[in-house]
């Protein structure tokens, strides 16, 4: 069982290593075939440290939006997700403060779930 975390922002119109440059992260375009994405990962096994997904890319983003809107890439161009692969049950829970920052930030929170 793992987690995959990934900031994804439309790129459709902008360079990827514009993006790159605004959010301070080397990010890539996606692997998954999806084109006109960038986006940066992190990969978590069950047993790792709790990894406040939320919260790390808020981190990341905020006070960047303007220059973003500045190379073509709006709010709703942002998204945050969540993978998890389970074997037996899914579960999960979310702090209500994580998903009010998510919501004043207007970023969407996606999330996939799937059994191994």
């Amino acid at each position: 069982m793992y987690y995959v975390y990934k900031l994804s922002i439309l790129s459709e119109l902008v360079e990827s290593r514009k993006i790159s440059e605004v959010i301070g992260i080397h990010g890539h375009d996606s692997d998954e075939g999806l084109p006109g994405w960038w986006e940066i990962r992190n990969r978590k096994e069950e047993d790792d440290n709790y990894f406040d997904f939320i919260n790390h890319y808020l981190d990341i983003l905020e006070n960047k939006y303007e220059e973003l809107e500045k190379i073509g890439v709006v709010r709703s161009d942002i998204s945050v997700w969540m993978y998890y692969a389970y074997d037996e049950q899914c579960n999960m829970e979310f702090s209500p403060g994580s998903l009010k920052r998510l919501g004043d930030n207007g970023v969407t929170l996606c999330i996939s779930c799937w059994q191994t």
